[in-house]
């Protein structure tokens, strides 16, 4: 019996050492750009009363990594070039030895647009992961909390873009704390004017695009997120060239939601040169972290 005890007491020790170790991140500029570094502050900090040992790898990444998701929660994938060049399963690195007494922290640089294809605008959530045993590029460690990171344009190109899209803006800031049926009503009339600016701000295209099997097919072949980009902005070209027929009137029929899924059915009549006919969609959507709901799939009967 005393031996079981000494050796869960070992464990014990073992565990709240590891938990002394607090890793958290830190950014250089309040956002940062497409096209231009993006280095983030990954710092580990001793938070416990004794001193702390723990190895660093010569491939830091390999002990410092990073996870970065976009604001709908999907993972970004890594860039073809680190996919190239790093080495997730090679573990004969040299390392060295740290040792932290209490207080003190240890930090690195790290720069994301080396690892990741950022290729849009918008807002990112990332954490840290921190691994003494050389697994963090593999996510297993202990990791920080998300933190929130803001992409903009290359400067040039927003100077541009700022002068002629302030009206489109405006609608995308709208989207935040609307019901999900308030988002279908507003893409069904930017549908019926035709108006492509405002109709694709209310779909999740890299979803949307699943149930549309040529597009589907070119989006999953392709290699990098850059490539799946272009896919998507030929998807948006065809959804609001193609309008399919004039709308004469919609109504939203009921809304379903469910956490943070929901279900949006509407009736939507259109015309067809001298006579009408209805068809009824029903929309599915989600929120996303900064509160927005999106579509990202609907199927659609004919009522008459």
């Amino acid at each position: 019996m005393v031996r079981v005890g000494f050796t869960v007491f070992l464990l014990l020790i073992c565990s709240i050492g590891y938990s002394q170790i607090q890793p958290e991140l830190s950014f250089e500029y309040e956002t940062y750009r497409l096209l231009e570094e993006m280095p983030v502050i990954f710092t580990v900090r001793n938070v416990g009363f004794s001193d702390e040992e723990f190895f660093v790898y010569d491939d830091i990444l390999k002990t410092f990594f990073i996870e970065v998701r976009t604001d709908k929660n999907d993972v970004v994938e890594y860039s073809y070039d680190f996919l190239i060049k790093h080495d997730f399963f090679n573990l004969n690195v040299s390392k060295r030895s740290i040792l932290l007494k209490r207080n003190q922290s240890f930090s690195v640089r790290i720069d994301i647009s080396k690892i990741f294809d950022i290729s849009k605008q918008g807002v990112y959530y990332i954490r840290g992961i921190f691994s003494p045993d050389g697994t963090a590029d593999k996510k297993d460690g202990k990791s920080t909390d998300f933190y929130k990171l803001i992409v903009k344009p290359p400067k040039k190109v927003e100077e541009i873009v700022s002068k002629v899209d302030a009206e489109y803006l405006s609608l995308q800031q709208e989207l935040y704390n609307l019901p999900p049926y308030e988002v279908v009503r507003r893409m069904l009339d930017a549908k019926y004017r035709r108006d492509a600016r405002e109709f694709v701000i209310y779909f999740d295209f890299d979803k949307l695009i699943n149930i549309f099997p040529s597009f589907s097919k070119r989006y999953n072949e392709s290699k990098t997120a850059s490539e799946k980009a272009k896919v998507i902005e030929k998807f948006k070209d065809y959804l609001t060239t193609y309008w399919e027929d004039q709308i004469l009137s919609f109504a939203i029929v009921r809304t379903e939601i469910e956490g943070d899924k929901a279900v949006v059915v509407a009736d939507v009549d259109y015309r067809l040169r001298n006579t009408s006919y209805r068809l009824r969609y029903s929309y599915e959507l989600f929120r996303t972290y900064d509160n927005r709901w999106l579509i990202y799939s609907y199927d659609v009967v004919n009522r008459k």
